[in-house]
């Protein structure tokens, strides 16, 4: 009982496989797999694209918080007037202010701040100019009012190398360090070559102040805004290069090293700094709390000279200055180290990401463990963080200088956009991002005199990837069903001509082997034994067992070789002459190239050779002869029956009886075998009447295609 209830399920479970919906499903994943039909979630269009003689840098901010994007210019007339210009939507009110100077310093570089003072506040608008040798903070505060005044404040004075002036803005930012719910402007200014101005500065709005920091030879290059030792007041914590420009030890902290520094919301160092000597050795900084002790994270990133034996380092410093090593890296993460890296955060938590030129990104949590490896099908030469569909979660943005491409990815590294733009420098360029009430954020791009604007929005598409599938399936399944249709008609139509064939090979053997013919050849057989001729006697009856067995055993069949169609058709021609006592003859010639293998229609050759009999030699006088003779005619078998019989006029006159179907039958015939074999047969019959001579007969010409 369970055997046959398993070969049941057994044959369920076939027939559900070779069904023609599951057969349809096992394609469409084969398609899916071989053919890349990538739909892309996201899409990065460029909606408008302008360019200028002279270079501009336009931003897309709030300024009125209202929802919508205004338009900032900083700009430069082709007199070399420096100016801002503020376009505000959607009222469409336009102000500008002219300024002296030139900004400060690349005109790419962070030179200007737009932010609110405070959370109630509309957004001011900070930036950074130079005079000769004298640098200025610039300071609009009210953008929206009637007031068109600039504030402008004297910072410092710099040298000029190689007439290129020798200073940067250190990323300027809004902070609240003394915790009174206002916050100031931190930022910072280094020197390259010359010794001033290598300071950290703090704008007081509230109290219209600047602080600059104590002047010292460590070369700052960014720095941290973070509570570092609980007292709910944030401190500055500076991020250096050791450049190996000053080495004077008359210089307090000079650049040959790397100095840890730490100051609170006054400028005043937390605690002495500390030293990380080395050339071109630089530091990273970020903080961290563990449990409830307060602590600063940082380590130092080295490229020592080949005699120094230390390499990268992670030091662990508490607020009081004491630094604790805490890892040394291998050689591999050393190389990763060496080139650009990211500090993101994602939630409550940090991690590093390592770009790698060849694609790949590497990414470590806080402690430095690598916690995963991302493989990118692209060159990576910048990477960047913006939430540029303003959703709350930063996206990466890649730029790659061979091919000229723009890549956006979301936060974890997933849907890419691609899109080409003009540009040579990711470092050179703003980007900012335009919004509007109950529209698509547009991304803005500005170069100086190229400024894209681009969008940045899901696909609708990528949505119809299910339905996409479901049409593939839908449409292999109808083909399936198409194919087996097809096949099933195909079947239907072979059965059926292999009926009709069958039946006309009824027909014919019946022609060959009817009641007469069978009584009339035995019959014969017998007189020969009773006038004791049993050489003749046991000859006959040998060719009329040889001709049954010859039906019986190709009964089934459409087509015979040439030597059997043969052997049948003088099987027959022996046995007639018997019968009719010799008043004809027969001659059969076969050319030495026919091959006797060529498979022909079965009675093709006995069936002329019949009629030529019956309608034409035995209706004559003695002497009658038939010929078969089988050559080659180009690629084509041919074979001619001949005879000297009387001919088809004179026969259907003696032959009231005779209805010609055996002709019909024939002709039927060879159209079925030519759709079975898709072999053509053709047959000619010609009359070979001589009225000179008086001669008749009848030549019977068939050709079987190779």
């Amino acid at each position: 009982m369970r055997i046959i209830k398993a070969k049941q399920w057994n044959k369920k479970l076939l027939a559900l496989i070779v069904h023609p919906s599951t057969l349809s499903l096992f394609v469409t994943l084969i398609i899916l797999l071989i053919v890349p039909f990538n739909i892309p979630k996201y899409i990065l269009k460029v909606q408008e694209s302008t360019r200028t003689l002279i270079p501009n840098v336009y931003v897309w901010d709030d300024l009125e918080q209202d929802g919508i994007s205004d338009r900032i210019v900083f700009g430069t007339y082709e007199t070399g007037t420096l100016f801002v210009a503020v376009n505000m939507y959607p009222s469409g009110t336009v102000k500008e202010w002219n300024i002296s100077g030139k900004f400060l310093n690349d005109f790419f570089n962070n030179f200007f701040l737009i932010a609110a003072p405070t959370k109630t506040d509309k957004k001011e608008v900070f930036f950074f100019t130079r005079s000769n040798d004298s640098l200025f903070l610039n300071h609009i505060p009210d953008v929206l009012g009637k007031e068109q005044a600039v504030q402008r404040l004297f910072l410092s004075t710099t040298q000029f190398v190689n007439n290129v002036i020798d200073c940067n803005v250190i990323t300027p930012r809004l902070d609240d360090l003394d915790g009174d719910g206002a916050k100031e402007l931190i930022f910072g200014l280094n020197a390259g070559f010359s010794l001033s101005p290598r300071a950290i500065f703090i704008y007081d709005f509230s109290k219209d102040s600047l602080m600059r920091s104590m002047e010292t030879g460590n070369s700052v290059m960014d720095f941290l805004v973070a509570d570092v030792n609980g007292d709910e007041r944030k401190e500055i914590i500076t991020m250096g290069y050791s450049p190996w420009n000053f080495q004077d030890t008359i210089v307090t902290y000079n650049d040959s090293s790397n100095w840890a520094m730490v100051f609170d919301h006054n400028l005043k160092l937390l605690f002495p700094p500390v030293e990380f000597p080395g050339r071109a050795g630089s530091t990273w900084a970020y903080n961290g709390l563990n449990n409830n002790s307060h602590f600063l994270k940082f380590y130092y990133l080295w490229q020592p000279p080949e005699k120094n034996p230390h390499g990268f380092q992670l030091f662990q410093f508490t607020f009081q200055g004491c630094k604790k090593m805490v890892k040394e890296f291998s050689e591999v993460d050393k190389r990763l180290l060496r080139g650009k890296k990211l500090l993101m955060q994602t939630g409550s938590e940090f991690k590093w990401i390592f770009p790698l030129q060849t694609g790949e990104i590497y990414l470590f949590d806080t402690s430095f463990r690598k916690s995963d490896i991302i493989g990118l099908d692209q060159q990576v030469d910048y990477l960047d963080t913006m939430d540029v569909d303003l959703d709350g979660q930063p996206e990466f943005l890649i730029y790659n200088y061979v091919l000229n491409t723009m890549t956006i990815l979301r936060n974890n590294f997933s849907h890419p956009a691609i899109i080409k733009l003009e540009l040579s420098d990711m470092r050179k360029t703003k980007l900012s991002v335009k919004k509007g009430k109950d529209k698509l954020p547009l991304i803005n791009l500005s170069t100086g005199t190229l400024c894209y604007s681009m969008s940045y929005k899901k696909n609708p598409w990528w949505y119809a990837y299910p339905v996409f599938w479901a049409a593939i399936w839908l449409a292999v399944l109808l083909f399936a069903l198409l194919v087996r249709r097809i096949q099933r008609i195909q079947l239907e139509k072979r059965f059926a001509t292999e009926k009709k064939i069958t039946e006309l090979q009824m027909k014919i053997v019946r022609n060959q082997m009817d009641p007469h013919f069978t009584m009339n050849a035995i019959n014969a057989v017998m007189d020969a034994i009773n006038r004791e001729e049993k050489e003749e006697a046991r000859d006959n009856l040998l060719h009329f067992s040889k001709m049954y067995r010859s039906l019986v055993l190709s009964a089934d069949k459409i087509k015979r070789p040439l030597k059997d169609e043969l052997e049948f058709t003088e099987n027959y021609l022996a046995l007639e002459q018997f019968r009719f006592g010799n008043r004809f003859t027969y001659k059969i010639e076969i050319d030495p190239s026919v091959d006797l293998a060529w498979e022909v229609p079965k009675m093709v050759i006995q069936s002329p050779v019949e009629n030529a009999v019956k309608h034409g030699l035995l209706k004559r006088e003695p002497g009658g002869e038939v010929v078969i003779h089988v050559f080659l005619e180009g690629h084509n078998l041919i074979l001619e029956i001949t005879d000297n019989g009387i001919g088809r006029e004179q026969s259907s006159k003696t032959e009231k009886s005779s209805t010609g179907k055996g002709i019909q039958i024939m002709e039927q015939f060879f159209e079925l075998y030519h759709k079975i074999t898709g072999v053509r047969v053709n047959s000619e019959i010609t009359d070979l009447n001589d009225s000179d001579t008086g001669k008749t007969g009848t030549k019977v010409r068939t050709v079987v295609q190779r």
